[in-house]
């Protein structure tokens, strides 16, 4: 397949993907956070689009963050790396909201695309057969991080690419499928699992209710048939700890709390710190602990922004995929969903990344006819 990208930054992607076949005993040779992160930020400024509306949400959110690095306490908190890591999601909606859509051309987003999936498929499988001895022990194969986060990566582009193309071949989906599987992660197997079934079954209200109810009781179950068998104590489930010390966290907030979350930059109590810190790289270089010990993103943008930031983030992220079709939206929605559960969902670099994609494909307005898949 020959490569004649219009796109220049794409690569840094590409620097990144090479990146990964380096080596073996890591995820990458190079900082493939920081290439997607000067990716992101060099691909948004060459893409730029200045919409009266666009440029109004983008000044709520950078007033937002001036008071936020105002209002943090100059002795206690104030520290630029971890105001980063709690706003980061806010900066990069505003690159996106200057994002202009249909400035990628499908057969160039297909390569990217094919690319990407490629990569995923050869570092996996080729990390797989060389130590599947020892997969119990070792971290879980990944060609960027941590796989929790660069799978959501992959799905939103898999998402993207079936509602463009109106399919995907058997051969390219197995290839997904056995990436997903070989990952071990949970969160992805479940995205997979969701995406495939709002692609290519036709439900009706009462079909999709059905599995909900059908999908919670399984997990009730299976929850339970463990519990029972000594398999497992509810409270040892590390999300449902999270959710447990969060709540001690907010056990004392007020309704301005609730609304726009903690004081600007504000440590957990030394208590659930010591509790929920099992690595010492999630520690500030303050000495504190901040909500991303919380590691499920809705956690922590409840717990930093309040109501307001989870709230205004999802508006924006509808608004940047308005031209897209409902069922696509209702899928990606669905993955950052899970993947915020699991992982960082806003905050990820990869997923935002993914969407900065969708939306360089999206038809600049309703009027484009779309395609019937994920329509």
């Amino acid at each position: 397949m020959i490569i004649n990208f219009k796109e220049k930054t794409f690569f840094l992607i590409f620097i990144a993907i090479l990146g990964a076949f380096f080596t073996i005993s890591k995820y990458n040779v190079f900082n493939a956070n920081l290439l997607f992160e000067v990716w992101l930020i060099l691909y948004c400024i060459s893409k730029a689009s200045l919409k009266n509306k666009n440029i109004f949400f983008a000044s709520i959110f950078l007033t937002y963050l001036l008071i936020g690095w105002i209002l943090a306490d100059p002795i206690e908190n104030k520290n630029l790396s971890d105001f980063i890591v709690i706003y980061k999601s806010f900066f990069y909606f505003i690159l996106l909201l200057f994002l202009r859509t249909d400035s990628i051309s499908s057969e160039s987003y297909n390569k990217l695309f094919h690319i990407i999936c490629y990569a995923f498929l050869i570092k996996y499988t080729t990390y797989f057969l060389f130590n599947f001895q020892d997969l119990a022990i070792l971290p879980r194969p990944a060609i960027f991080t941590e796989n929790n986060l660069e799978l959501g990566f992959l799905l939103i582009l898999l998402a993207n690419y079936i509602r463009i193309n109106n399919q995907i071949s058997p051969q390219h989906l197995t290839y997904i499928i056995l990436i997903i599987l070989i990952s071990g992660s949970r969160s992805a197997i479940l995205s997979l699992f969701v995406l495939l079934v709002i692609t290519y079954i036709k439900p009706n209200r009462k079909i999709l209710i059905k599995l909900f109810f059908i999908s919670a009781f399984s997990v009730a179950a299976f929850i339970m048939f463990l519990s029972r068998s000594g398999g497992l104590n509810i409270e040892e489930l590390d999300r449902f700890m999270f959710l447990k010390y969060f709540m001690d966290e907010i056990d004392t907030w007020t309704f301005d709390n609730f609304i726009f979350g903690s004081y600007p930059i504000t440590a957990l109590s030394d208590y659930n710190c010591k509790l929920l810190l099992y690595s010492e790289t999630l520690r500030s270089s303050t000495g504190n602990c901040y909500s991303v010990v919380f590691h499920s993103y809705w956690l922590r943008v409840v717990y930093d922004h309040g109501m307001f930031g989870l709230i205004s983030q999802l508006l924006i992220y509808f608004y940047l995929i308005r031209y897209a079709p409902k069922k696509f939206q209702l899928v990606g929605f669905l993955i950052i969903l899970i993947n915020g559960i699991s992982v960082s969902a806003f905050n990820n670099i990869y997923l935002m990344s993914g969407i900065a994609l969708v939306i360089s494909t999206m038809p600049k307005n309703t009027r484009k006819i779309h395609n019937k898949s994920l329509s």
